[in-house]
């Protein structure tokens, strides 16, 4: 085989590398931690959406950490891998001493490198909680909230805190 048959056959493969590798650095910005403050992360609050409903306005543009059991089965994928739906809390009342109802709906915006965990989810009420850190928004009714999740956990290291999936 001559040497410009072989050059050839190798070519589309390395087209196939570099086309890779370009993918790859033109999404790494959707793969990237959210940088968070090193107060603020020391001093998230978590609610559960009965709770949020309760404080409202007061939460608007805050992090926070959310306390959910299931969510909607119906969502909205988008073009760019990202999602909306809702996420609901649902316990009954054990009527033991001390025991409440604990209900609420939220809506939330999912992005791609979270829609995955998302989907996860299951979609009938569960006794289990499901944690994750989101930033609070204006719903799009007036009064409401609605949130934008950013990731499940706080990781720390040289980089200072972060949230990530």
């Amino acid at each position: 085989m001559t040497d410009t048959v072989l050059l050839r056959r190798i070519q589309p493969t390395r087209n196939l590398e570099n086309l890779i590798i370009a993918a790859f650095i033109a999404a790494s910005p959707l793969l990237a931690d959210v940088p968070i403050s090193r107060e603020e992360a020391q001093s998230l609050k978590s609610y559960d959406l009965g709770q949020v409903e309760k404080q409202g306005p007061a939460l608007e543009g805050k992090v926070v950490r959310l306390k959910f059991n299931y969510r909607s089965a119906a969502v909205k994928k988008a073009d760019d891998g990202s999602i909306s739906g809702t996420i609901s809390v649902w316990l009954y009342r054990t009527y033991a001493a001390g025991s409440i109802l604990r209900e609420g709906d939220l809506s939330v915006a999912v992005p791609p490198e979270g829609a995955a965990w998302f989907m996860k989810i299951s979609t009938v009420e569960e006794r289990s909680t499901v944690n994750v850190i989101a930033r609070m928004k204006k719903g799009k009714v007036a009064g409401t909230l609605a949130a934008d999740l950013l990731g499940r956990e706080v990781k720390t290291d040289v980089k200072g805190p972060r949230i990530v999936w």
